[in-house]
């Protein structure tokens, strides 16, 4: 049902690859979830993404020093655009170098 049987015919091999890895290895459950489309771009602006504003994005403060987007585990690379970097938890593109109140080892 979320396997999208078409996608990537035509895409290159990094995006064919990404769609190979979500038949086959994503769970149905987070399939249901998150479409396709979303999983693979990464800054469409899903319902529950916090906005920047909300979860206080920006330089961190004192007592979070050392907790930055680069090692966060929402933090990761769209598929297509590998030098762009989003958070699964906030809308919009992220400095690796920045903090938000979301933040998680």
């Amino acid at each position: 049902m979320y396997d999208y049987p078409k996608a990537g015919k035509h895409a290159p091999p990094e995006v064919r690859a990404a769609i190979e890895r979500w038949r086959k290895r994503v769970p149905v459950s987070v399939k249901a979830r998150i479409p396709l489309l979303y999983w693979l771009l990464g800054d469409g602006t899903m319902p529950y993404k916090m906005s920047a504003h909300d979860a206080k994005y920006g330089p961190a403060p004192a007592r979070h020093r050392g907790q930055v987007c680069g090692n966060c585990r929402f933090a990761y690379r769209k598929v297509v655009e590998p030098s762009v970097h989003v958070c699964s938890q906030m809308e919009g593109r992220i400095n690796l170098g920045l903090w938000c109140r979301l933040w998680k080892a």
